[in-house]
């Protein structure tokens, strides 16, 4: 299972609004996906990164637990491999050195 999740400001970082989104697959198929708009106050897009990689994180754990039990109940090789999830955290780079300066 691989999963992919990103989030950024709509349009105007000033007006605080966020769109995330995720999507799951495994093998060739989705499995999993959402995209949401966001009214949060942070101070900046890297808290918001967080916020969403938790939440990313829940689905990930939920999704590894159903197909492990699918996988146990009709015999089925079980997946021991480990989820990878991919992030953008360009945001988070980017801030990190504004604020170091």
């Amino acid at each position: 299972m691989i999963g992919y999740e990103d989030a950024g400001y709509l349009s105007d970082p000033y007006k605080v609004k966020f769109q995330t989104g995720y999507v799951f697959t495994c093998g060739d198929t989705t499995i999993s996906w959402r995209s949401q708009k966001w009214t949060i106050v942070a101070n900046f897009s890297n808290h918001v990164e967080v916020i969403v990689l938790h939440e990313v994180s829940r689905e990930c754990v939920w999704l590894r637990s159903v197909t492990q039990y699918i996988q146990t109940t009709y015999g089925l090789l079980i997946d021991k491999d480990p989820t990878v999830l991919f992030e953008d955290n360009a945001t988070c780079i980017d801030e990190g050195r504004i604020h170091q300066k």
